[in-house]
Parts: structure tokens; sequence; C-alpha cells
């Protein structure tokens, strides 16, 4: 695999992976007075996922690595032969544009293997591999809607943490009789530590299985 750069062109403006109300239902709460606390877990809870699946972040650092779509430019060093170009970001792969030395490449002649990021290169094609310079790929990654398996994961994580969090010192209580009753959670530097099981239910997404 020859060296790649990428940058987004179109970040995800929803990094969620969930709904409030499958929160909700994650953490057994029956009202909306624990939203602020459950969206601030779930945020960590993605974070936590994306870090499991070591899915890239760009090289600008500007937008936080995530596997919902995207629209992405990436560029691979071709300094020497390589025969698959394997890109960044995979799942749902649209291909807009593939440029070879600034020479359009048209879907004939490529292969795109979606689900490994894989773009290989057809036979017909002179040379079998990519060879040149350098080869720019613009294409959307990720999902639009978070599969099941994903949702799942993301579901039990917060089922597993959340009735420690709420033991903890994190979760805060504010409340003024007859005027306002609200519980939020303040969040620690540390990283979660996911579960086994969520573990093993993110395999599909993990960045390197093919």
């Amino acid at each position: 695999m020859g060296y790649s750069s990428f940058k987004i062109l179109e970040n995800a403006a929803d990094l969620s992976l969930l709904t409030i109300e499958q929160m909700r239902a994650a953490a057994n709460v029956p009202n909306e007075m624990q939203d602020d606390a459950l969206i601030a877990m779930e945020q960590r809870v993605a974070d936590a996922i994306m870090a499991e699946c070591d899915i890239a972040v760009a090289d600008e650092g500007e937008y936080p690595p995530t596997l919902r779509r995207e629209r992405i430019e990436e560029t691979f060093d071709l300094s020497c032969t390589v025969r698959h170009l394997i890109l960044s970001r995979r799942h749902n792969i649209t291909i807009n544009s593939l440029l070879l030395d600034s020479a359009a490449v048209t879907s004939a002649n490529y292969l795109l293997k979606s689900e490994s990021g894989f773009i290989i290169r057809r036979p017909s094609m002179p040379d079998y591999g990519w060879s040149g310079t350098a080869a720019v790929v613009d294409y959307w990654a990720g999902f639009a809607t978070v599969p099941g398996a994903l949702q799942q994961a993301a579901i039990n994580a917060i089922s597993a943490f959340w009735d420690e969090v709420s033991r903890s010192t994190g979760l805060k209580r504010i409340e003024i009789p007859g005027v306002m009753l609200k519980e939020y959670w303040i969040t620690e530097k540390s990283d979660f530590l996911l579960p086994d099981d969520v573990k093993e239910a993110l395999k599909r997404f993990r960045n390197g299985q093919v």
C-alpha cells in the first residue's frame, strides 16, 4: 500500500450513533430529565467506538473520526508501484472521481471493494497495478443511516456504563423545588474501556478487517 493522506470535503453533520429515545431505553431512563447526561455519555461511547475501530483522522485534524457518511479526498503517493489503493475510510463507498497523474480513470478500469476499501486496477489496463506519481480519489464513505449492529454495540456500551456512572460523583443534580429539576454528567478525561462483547460486535467496522 502506498502512503496516502486525506482531507474531509464534506463532514458528517451528526456524529451520534443513537437517537435520544434509544439512549433512554439503553439506560432504562423513563423521561427527558437525564438527556444531557445521556447525550454526553453517548458522545464518549461513540468516541470509544471510533478508537476501538481505529477510524482514521484526516490530516488537518479539524473533524473527529466517524463511521458516519463523509466526503473525502485522498491522495496516494505512487513513487513505488502498488497493487491496490486502500482507502482510509470504507463502507458504502461511492467514488466521485479517480485521477492518476491528473488523468481521469473511469470505473470500467478499476474494481471497488467497498467493505474493505480496496480499489483494484483491472488487468486490462497497461502495467497492472497502480504506478505513476500520484492518485487522487474523491469519494463518499460511511453510513448515512447507522446500521443495526453498530447501534446495538452502542446500546450495550451505554447499558454497561450507565449504572456505574450514575452512582459516581460524575452525575450531578440541580433541583429548585417547583422550578426545575435537571441532572447532568461531568465527564472525566479518561477513556471508556469497552466491554469485550461490544468489541466483538464491532469486528466488521474495525479498520483493517477485509
